[in-house]
């Protein structure tokens, strides 16, 4: 999907949430980020645009939209945004990442605090991003320091840091300590050290926090990795663990539960997660549906993008139509 095609599906989405779901202008400035008066501008646009005549025009063309109007409503978030991937499902991961750059591009304004974690799906997005002068801004890691193969490193949080900002022009804040600690202890003791005391206070200032949704098991990056042996592994499935976001883990009805080995992270956790404005989340492939669909019951995420036939098995899983 090109910029074009973008925008043409995100002016469907305001004509349908403002004509047909009723919201106010206030309310959808909100969930895309913007302005009151920047909304007002494009309502009152729409009729020359073609978009809205006595009906939505689009709302059949665009496949997607009423599949995203459908999983937003049965999951109370803000936004979800399909990547179309039908004729290319083994280009996944490219589609997805540049469906979410055109996104992240017009979502993130000026003078925001942006968090951002880890990951093959956020290293596809950061990379397909554009160069922008959004100076004001300042992006922080969200999760300690990785030990990495080379070859993987753009997917590591402290790379992916480097480059958001780079793609932002703006500044950044590292968190140097190791993404998880040897226990509980040497965890307690790193956390009161005051540079990074200083980390979390900026973290604690998000506007928008980007994260991954990982699922628990060996097919997950974390697992490939050897951040995840074969016992934690055995372990989450016997608790009844689905998947984790920045680390935190959670449970298929999307409670929270802070698992032996995740308690030794550095990093942010699901308090600190729930109070940012916006979490946006960027995850794709059949193999996470349990965990995506238990990260969306958790009811900390405000923007999921993710992949038509994801978007599709949420659907089917759940009965639901559209």
């Amino acid at each position: 999907m090109d910029e074009l095609e973008y925008n043409k599906r995100i002016l469907i989405k305001i004509a349908h949430w403002y004509y047909n779901e009723k919201m106010t202008q206030e309310q959808i400035a909100n969930k895309l980020n913007c302005t009151r008066q920047k909304i007002n501008k494009i309502i009152n646009s729409l009729v020359d645009m073609g978009i809205v005549t006595i009906s939505i025009n689009g709302m059949d063309e665009d496949k997607y939209v009423r599949l995203e109007n459908a999983l937003e409503k049965e999951f109370s978030v803000s936004q979800i945004v399909i990547a179309d991937i039908d004729h290319f499902p083994n280009q996944m991961l490219r589609e997805l990442g540049k469906k979410a750059a055109y996104w992240l591009d017009e979502f993130i304004k000026n003078k925001q605090v942006v968090g951002i974690s880890w990951g093959e799906a956020l290293s596809a997005t950061v990379s397909n991003m554009r160069v922008q002068n959004k100076s004001s801004c300042n992006v922080v890691q969200l999760v300690g320091g990785m030990d990495i193969d080379h070859n993987l490193r753009m997917i590591k949080p402290d790379e992916l840091t480097r480059l958001l900002a780079q793609k932002l022009s703006c500044n950044h804040t590292l968190l140097y300590a190791p993404a998880v600690m040897e226990s509980n202890t040497a965890r307690e003791a790193l956390i009161n050290d005051s540079t990074v005391r200083k980390v979390f206070e900026m973290i604690s200032k998000c506007d928008v926090a980007i994260v991954g949704i990982g699922q628990l098991s060996a097919e997950s990056t974390a697992a490939k990795l050897g951040y995840l042996s074969e016992s934690d592994l055995k372990t989450f499935e016997d608790e009844g663990y689905v998947g984790e976001i920045a680390f935190n883990s959670f449970k298929q009805d999307g409670k929270w539960q802070k698992s032996a080995h995740y308690s030794k992270v550095i990093g942010i956790d699901a308090v600190m997660l729930e109070r940012i404005p916006y979490v946006v989340a960027i995850a794709g492939g059949m193999d996470k549906i349990n965990a995506v669909l238990g990260a969306l019951k958790t009811g900390c995420i405000d923007v999921l993008i993710t992949d038509s036939i994801l978007a599709k098995g949420l659907a089917d899983r759940i009965g639901l139509s559209y």
